[in-house]
């Protein structure tokens, strides 16, 4: 090195500034860089076995197994949590006859939960195979038992309309007898009421007396039924029935009585 004036060695020339644009080019590696090694990071700590289903809660059933529940999730224990599909898993569980419908939530850290709301029985229809068919109020089939609960609405007469798959709807033939089941009130279900359905579609329904004989009720087409339905009520609510045999509601404003 040659020095300069005065002895002193010459400066060293400046480094030259990078452009701005090459400038802003590292700042945008380094963020996308930051950036996927939190993806990364975060999707290795998502698959991890720390966070993976390790059991499946089931609540709010009564007459739906727990074990036909948590299968009809399609879910399984060591499952991913962060990519189970919540949908999914409800819509199968909504398949199953008793159920109305279900939630499936996550519950950190390994946790599923399962919340079923369950339909409830409004009669039981009588089956060609000898057994009865419980139906809820909408007509949807929930089960087949040989003998029916006893504070439950029987209905005959259906014949194969009864029959079917479990889970689905009863034919519409069969719906009147079934919103008639339904619409019912306490003061009649007390006579332990039981329907008839006539091959036209007819309905009837009878009802014990005091002195334990039936009283039959003809309805008539499944019309109007609300209105039938509040006749009859109010002719318990002021007859014990003694000595009637027939109450005719056709024409709900003006019911008949016929005595023995």
């Amino acid at each position: 090195m040659i020095p300069g004036r005065g002895g002193r060695p010459p400066a060293r020339p400046a480094a030259r500034a990078r452009p701005l644009w090459d400038r802003r080019r590292l700042a945008k590696v380094s963020v996308v860089g930051t950036v996927l090694a939190v993806v990364l990071v975060g999707g290795g700590a998502a698959v991890s076995p720390a966070l993976d289903v390790d059991q499946i809660v089931v609540e709010g059933v009564r007459r739906t197994p727990e074990a036909e529940v948590t299968a009809a999730t399609g879910l399984r224990r060591g499952a991913a949590m962060a990519t189970l599909d919540a949908g999914d898993a409800a819509d199968g569980v909504e398949d199953l006859p008793w159920v109305e419908r279900a939630t499936v939530e996550r519950r950190w850290p390994g946790t599923v939960a399962v919340e079923v709301v369950e339909r409830a029985p409004a009669a039981a229809l009588a089956a060609p195979d000898g057994r009865w068919v419980l139906v809820d109020d909408d007509g949807h089939r929930l089960a087949r038992v040989r003998t029916p609960e006893r504070t439950l609405v029987t209905v005959e007469g259906l014949g194969e309309a009864a029959g079917g798959p479990l889970g689905d709807r009863v034919p519409r033939p069969a719906r009147g007898a079934v919103e008639l089941a339904h619409l019912l009130p306490a003061t009649v279900r007390y006579r332990l009421p039981r329907i008839g359905v006539l091959s036209g579609g007819a309905l009837l329904c009878k009802v014990r007396s005091v002195d334990g004989e039936d009283a039959l009720a003809r309805l008539g087409p499944p019309e109007r039924l609300r209105e039938k339905v509040i006749a009859l009520a109010t002719i318990l609510e002021s007859s014990d029935l003694r000595g009637v045999e027939r109450i005719d509601l056709r024409v709900p404003v003006a019911p008949v009585l016929t005595r023995r």
